[in-house]
């Protein structure tokens, strides 16, 4: 029975090797995978939150539109005062309207996060978004795009969002 049991041990000499090497194969590829589907996470979750910025930017640049004429009646100017320039228009946060031009956009101009602020602010160089208004009259109302575009990786990523203001208000 001894003999019996060096003989198998001989016989299947280099099987413990191979073994070893399929599994060791077998857990590398398993560690291969969960490393691929966390980096494509990983980049899903930067796309998603840079969706989202740009999605309330561009709904900001509306807002602020959208301020700009409820200025204009309160101030006791005629409807669409402050909407005159050449478009598109670089609008910030605190862009007002007075009866002037709006801004135009220069190619370098971009929104960035300002940290000390707690908001985003431009006109700045090096930002991550780029913000463009466009304003047209038809008839009465103003028909109001607002574009935030930013580069993923080598991708150009756009956010648009239409709205049109029609003069419900009189002075």
């Amino acid at each position: 029975m001894v003999f019996h049991f060096f003989r198998t041990i001989k016989e299947e000499k280099g099987n413990m090797m191979v073994e070893s090497m399929v599994a060791t194969t077998l857990i590398v590829v398993g560690i291969l995978g969960i490393m691929s589907l966390l980096a494509r996470s990983s980049n899903l979750s930067h796309y998603a939150s840079h969706s989202f910025q740009a999605t309330y930017l561009a709904a900001e640049g509306i807002e602020v539109v959208k301020n700009m004429l409820d200025t204009d009646i309160s101030r006791g100017l005629e409807w669409g005062a402050s909407m005159k320039g050449t478009p598109p228009f670089c609008i910030y946060y605190n862009t007002t309207g007075s009866g002037t031009s709006l801004p135009s956009c220069a190619s370098s101009e971009q929104i960035a996060f300002n940290p000390s602020a707690g908001f985003f602010t431009g006109p700045t160089v090096g930002g991550l978004y780029r913000r463009e208004v466009t304003i047209v009259q038809t008839g009465t109302a103003y028909d109001v795009v607002s574009t935030v575009k930013w580069k993923e990786g080598s991708d150009q990523k756009t956010v648009v969002l239409e709205d049109t203001f029609y003069p419900w208000r009189t002075r």
